[in-house]
């Protein structure tokens, strides 16, 4: 009877430690899983925080594009930025963005990734295809498979190449101005919630830039009809009272654009140069109309008056913050290649070259301009006058630019 006690103790032993060890086993087992779903938990959220840095530094880059490059010729390079974050967003190799026209009735790509040229000359009107939908819905679009989704068969022929995509419009307030496409060849991509999430945030904060850039522009174009405005006014005073000028105050800007493109300037500069051509001589307006109407020769005294205007415009151009890269060009307009200008005595490549394009342009102005104390030249005598000072009043590369221009302009008539 004690062995057969003591058979059943052990056997309930081995039994109990079997049962522990399964126990320990099941135990670990549920550990490891727990340990994998804590792991796979644990990269999503570092994986979230990594995307949520990038997309921040995204949306950083934009804001800093458009506050650097505030003009309607970086709008370009401002679409691409964003395309280029929808897809860093999205993690898709091809897509576009599309902008409404001036009506509101049609979607046209503005920039492109992995598209045809076909492709990319593609319009929609609101409410065809799936930016179309977009665009006149309002709200995001997904599209797992373009070939059996409902919502567009007959309709492929729009979007041929694509199989799933997400397009988001960029939207002021209810106003659809554009939309945002990324897409991928294949069919059931999986696109994620937060994804779509973070491409709308994009799209609207995109549109507030490209918003800002068009007011901007707008604002720009209000300051410069302004001040072409006031030259010619200024044109006007420099002239008796009955007297009207004959110089077209628009000359001037169009030979400073002609002759910067003549010497490759890049269009920025150009541009710059442009304004600086225009509004260069706003500074006499400090200056007494007795002086400005004079028809002799001026007394030393008033001389010295009138040399005066280069830093008058300099302080009332420092006004407007986004000509402020044409002050050193109107500041110094006056100043002479062999050194004998004013206001600083500036020589040679010590002049800024717009400054030296400002000062050819504004003497052949007036060379081929009537005063009260002289006939105007013709084109060939200007010419020659221009030559003859090439190297002492003007930077001869100037000349040579602005000679070649006034040729070519009178070949063409």
């Amino acid at each position: 009877m004690v062995h057969v006690l003591w058979i059943f103790l052990l056997v309930l032993l081995i039994a109990s430690w079997a049962l522990f060890i399964r126990y320990y086993r099941a135990l670990g087992s549920g550990q490891d899983q727990t340990s994998r779903k804590f792991e796979d938990q644990r990269r999503q959220i570092m994986e979230q925080f990594a995307s949520m840095g990038v997309f921040t530094e995204l949306l950083a880059g934009i804001h800093e594009f458009v506050s650097g490059n505030p003009d309607p010729e970086s709008k370009k390079s401002l679409y691409k930025m964003i395309l280029d974050a929808a897809c860093q967003i999205m993690k898709c190799p091809s897509g576009s963005l599309m902008m409404a026209d001036k009506d509101g009735a049609e979607l046209e790509i503005v920039a492109s990734k992995g598209l045809s040229e076909p492709q990319q000359a593609m319009r929609l009107k609101f409410g065809d295809g799936v930016a179309g939908r977009a665009a006149a819905q309002g709200k995001p679009v997904v599209v797992d498979n373009i070939d059996t989704d409902a919502r567009f068969v007959g309709k492929k022929e729009l979007e041929v190449r694509l199989k799933s995509l997400v397009s988001v419009p960029l939207k002021i307030k209810s106003r659809v101005i554009g939309v945002i496409n990324t897409d991928f060849p294949d069919a059931h991509r999986a696109f994620h919630d937060r994804d779509i999430e973070l491409l709308t945030v994009l799209a609207n904060l995109s549109a507030i830039a490209i918003e800002n850039l068009d007011l901007y522009s707008n604002l720009q174009l209000f300051y410069l009809e302004m001040v072409e405005s006031m030259a010619t006014s200024l044109e006007y005073k420099e002239f008796e009272a009955g007297v009207h000028p004959t110089a077209d105050p628009s000359l001037n800007r169009n030979h400073a654009r002609a002759i910067a493109q003549e010497m490759k300037l890049p269009e920025s500069i150009v541009r710059y140069v442009e304004y600086a051509a225009l509004i260069h001589a706003i500074g006499k307006i400090g200056i007494g109309e007795t002086i400005l109407r004079k028809p002799g020769k001026l007394t030393p005294e008033e001389y010295e008056k009138m040399k005066k205007h280069p830093e008058i415009a300099q302080q009332m151009i420092s006004r407007v913050k986004f000509l402020s890269p044409i002050l050193p060009m109107v500041l110094y307009h006056q100043e002479r290649w062999d050194g004998k200008g004013y206001p600083a005595g500036l020589k040679g490549e010590e002049i800024p070259l717009g400054a030296r394009i400002v000062m050819a342009v504004t003497a052949y102005s007036a060379m081929v301009t009537d005063r009260p104390y002289r006939q105007k030249l013709n084109l060939e005598d200007a010419i020659d006058e221009l030559k003859r000072g090439s190297g002492t009043q003007f930077d001869p590369k100037v000349v040579d630019a602005f000679v070649k221009v006034l040729e070519r302009g009178a070949a063409l008539r």
